[in-house]
């Protein structure tokens, strides 16, 4: 993964914010979940036009949380501003209905998605939403923060395809950037960029991208990720990636035992997929159902 330019702040022209987005707002949701009964359960959900958020029925005593908007992806001018309040002991699982596809710019204009959460004391939230898919030149900004307590927990799944691979479409967008940023007790222990512009030269060259058509970032911390994250890291560390290996991962422990930041790389993204879901197989185990069952 050699070649990829990581940034700590993004342009100051972005144009998302963390402001709360504006009830009325295009583009605005907003979901609180709270915990009662033994279930956690939205409260508060709201979405408007082209954003929409989705809350099946299912056994599990966890809140699962679907995001989608209309036509599949986003368009040129779109600007996603989504709100997560997760109260005391909530367990959620944010995740999406397909993968979101990142439609091209006829005239330079980006589009973008922010989410701002906040969890509570004992509060776990799992962010794994399917892929984003940038088409050939789109512009595309993507900023997340999660503020969390010494007792919440996050597990966060960070991941792009190269692009329409059927269509030999690879890695042609124009501008591809993502920033996760993530605080405990107000302290900031995370902020992780990756920036993917055609301003700096090609993409899809050896030097940048190279012959990986997948990228994911993965970010545990808190209890609810203990002690399996570390098993985690131990294996990964132990297991030498070969000579041109298909799959490539590589991890990170943050100072003080604040988290684990695991980076893979992948020709094939269906392999990044089944690796996902092998790893993070304790995820069935912490919502009490398996979030993908019903889903393919």
């Amino acid at each position: 993964m050699d070649g990829l330019k990581l940034l700590t702040p993004l342009p100051a022209s972005s144009h998302l914010s963390e402001k709360p987005p504006v009830t009325a707002r295009r583009g605005a949701g907003r979901i609180v979940i709270e915990h009662s009964a033994g279930r956690s359960r939205p409260i508060h959900l709201q979405g408007h036009s082209p954003l929409k958020l989705l809350a099946p029925e299912t056994a599990s005593p966890a809140a699962m949380i679907y995001v989608s908007t209309f036509g599949g992806g986003l368009v040129a001018g779109d600007d996603i501003r989504l709100q997560l309040t997760a109260g005391p002991r909530t367990t959620t699982f944010l995740g999406t209905q397909s993968a979101t596809k990142i439609y091209r710019s006829t005239d330079g204009q980006a589009c973008g998605q922010s989410l701002v959460a906040h969890l509570a004391e004992d509060a776990t939230l799992i962010a794994w939403p399917d892929p984003l898919i940038p088409f050939a030149n789109s512009s595309y900004q993507q900023e997340q923060s999660f503020h969390l307590t010494p007792t919440s927990s996050l597990i966060l799944i960070d991941s792009q395809v190269a692009g329409r691979l059927a269509r030999n479409e690879r890695w042609a967008m124009h501008r591809f950037a993502s920033r996760n940023r993530v605080t405990l007790a107000n302290q900031p222990i995370l902020n992780d960029t990756l920036l993917l512009d055609k301003d700096d030269g090609p993409i899809a060259t050896i030097a940048r991208t190279g012959r990986y058509n997948s990228l994911t970032t993965l970010f545990l911390t808190g209890p609810a990720t203990q002690p399996w994250a570390l098993a985690l890291d131990a294996e990964i560390r132990a297991t030498p990636p070969g000579r041109h290996p298909p799959l490539l991962c590589t991890t990170t422990r943050l100072r003080n035992n604040a988290g684990l930041l695991i980076r893979i790389a992948s020709t094939d993204p269906r392999l990044s997929a089944t690796s996902l879901r092998s790893a993070l197989a304790p995820v069935t185990t912490i919502l009490g159902a398996d979030p993908w069952c019903r889903k393919w």
